[in-house]
């Protein structure tokens, strides 16, 4: 009884250690999935919610995106917050921009993320792009601006569909 109950115990033991080995080595390449889109230039972030800097958590519909490839940064946001200036055409409100000329830095970030830096040179309102991608996907968008109050994104990354 005791050897009946001694092989059974090692038979869990092994599958549990089988199953941890095959979760790790699919986080992994998840992780190595991501850092490629990082490393490369190649993803597109899908916000899900907003922060303003003063108000509470908005939740967003789909369609909100910063999409980032080697020659370009294309963003539309939707922007709640306090403006220093009032734009001239009331459809500029939110936070949509095309960028062919950028400053693109990546740093490790904490806990295996990564920290990425994009600055637009070729948009006439100055503003500084924050992504933070964690290992799992989870990613957070900060953006600041000299006229806006920062607003922050929080939503995914995904792989950006070769057009």
């Amino acid at each position: 009884m005791k050897l009946t109950i001694s092989i059974l115990s090692i038979v869990a033991l092994l599958i549990v250690v089988g199953a941890n080995a095959q979760e790790s080595n699919k986080e992994g390449s998840q992780e190595m999935r991501f850092k490629n889109m990082v490393d490369e230039k190649s993803f597109v972030f899908q916000a899900q919610s907003a922060s303003p800097m003063k108000g509470g958590l908005r939740t967003l519909s789909p369609g909100y995106t910063l999409t980032v490839k080697s020659d370009a940064v294309s963003c539309n946001f939707p922007y709640f917050g306090r403006s220093f200036s009032a734009p001239m055409n009331p459809s500029d409100a939110g936070i949509e921009f095309t960028s062919t000329d950028f400053q693109y830095t990546v740093k490790n970030g904490k806990k295996g993320g990564w920290e990425i830096t994009i600055i637009p040179n070729d948009i006439r309102k100055s503003l500084k792009v924050y992504v933070s991608v964690s290992a799992k996907g989870n990613t957070s968008v900060r953006i600041s601006s000299i006229d806006r109050d920062p607003i922050s994104f929080n939503g995914y990354i995904e792989e950006r569909k070769i057009e």
